[in-house]
């Protein structure tokens, strides 16, 4: 597919993802009492069985991190452009890869916050899984602008939010699959350990995501 076909399919999913955007309309099956006797003992996030990502700063850090390279080939006429051959990359392991980034934003933006609201006596696990995400490097947020217009600049992530009885493993509450959108930013990673600096565009849309649920959960305005 030529890049600017690529652009064209990204900007068919942000204009899907504006109209989905937000939409959950469905109460929650429990009273804000019962959501209160949660204590969150434990938080993560996941990918769906089929998830799809076009998380593009989290690709160029795999490919880094395991010594892999797109092949650029030169094209010798000024007038033919140069053809980009992209790294096949190992499907299972780069999955695991994308997985460990999400829980980590995740868990950096739920956790502190979820035992603060939930301080009852049920344990309970959190957990985040997310379907699809589109966070777009600088070229390609370019080429996707030029097709799209300024929705071109948005960042997508579909997810939804199971919380489980941490003893017996049933299914409590589950927030329905939703849509949150962000602008701009590129992800930075600190590979000695440190922390995951603020400007993370998918931490931004996770912590929206979170609050969310918060507002879905408690019936807060």
């Amino acid at each position: 597919m030529s890049r600017l076909g690529w652009a064209r399919r990204v900007a068919l999913g942000f204009v899907f993802a504006a109209t989905m955007a937000g939409c959950v309309t469905t109460p929650p099956p429990i009273s804000v009492d019962e959501a209160r006797t949660w204590k969150v003992v434990s938080v993560e996030g996941a990918l769906a069985q089929v998830a799809s990502s076009a998380w593009i700063s989290v690709k160029h850090d795999f490919m880094k991190a395991n010594g892999l390279e797109d092949k650029i080939i030169e094209s010798g006429d000024r007038d033919t452009p140069r053809r980009v051959i992209e790294a096949e990359l190992p499907r299972e392991q780069f999955r695991t890869y994308i997985a460990a980034q999400f829980s980590d934003r995740v868990k950096q933006s739920f956790t502190a916050k979820m035992q603060r609201e939930f301080t009852g006596n049920r344990p309970v696990k959190i957990v985040v899984t997310m379907h699809h995400a589109v966070i777009l490097d600088p070229g390609r947020r370019f080429l996707a602008m030029l097709v799209a217009g300024q929705s071109g600049d948005q960042n997508t992530l579909t997810a939804h939010i199971d919380v489980i009885d941490a003893r017996s493993g049933q299914i409590l509450v589950s927030y329905p699959r939703t849509v949150v959108t962000g602008v701009g930013g590129g992800a930075s990673f600190d590979f000695s350990g440190g922390p995951i600096i603020e400007n993370d565009p998918m931490l931004r849309m996770v912590n929206q995501l979170r609050e969310q649920f918060l507002r879905w959960i408690l019936r807060s305005a």
